[in-house]
């Protein structure tokens, strides 16, 4: 893992329509012991960016839906893991329990 690596991937969360999620916590876990995680929000657009930090692919990643002010939630699991490069993107389709 290089300490200067600069180098990023996007992630894109839409509704069922395409539609961006504004918003959405997304949570990326790295592989290793010494991977460890990093959480974003969605943009207006959907979009969300994380560093590579040196890994050629990611461990689980994660959508958190907040259901209201309680803190109620539920973890999506959105992948099981990608080959990552600078520049990577990725879509995911979220369908939310109340659009179902």
């Amino acid at each position: 893992m290089s300490e200067s690596d600069d180098s990023e991937f996007c992630i894109r969360i839409v509704d069922r329509d395409g539609g961006p999620r504004e918003n959405r916590e997304v949570t990326c876990f790295y592989p290793g012991i010494l991977g460890g995680s990093e959480t974003r929000h969605t943009d207006g657009d959907g979009w969300c960016s994380f560093p590579t930090h040196g890994f050629d692919h990611t461990d689980k990643i994660y959508s958190v839906q907040y259901y209201d002010i309680l803190i109620l939630s539920r973890a999506i699991l959105l992948s099981e893991g990608e080959d990552i490069h600078d520049g990577a993107t990725f879509s995911f389709t979220v369908i939310d329990e109340a659009e179902e």
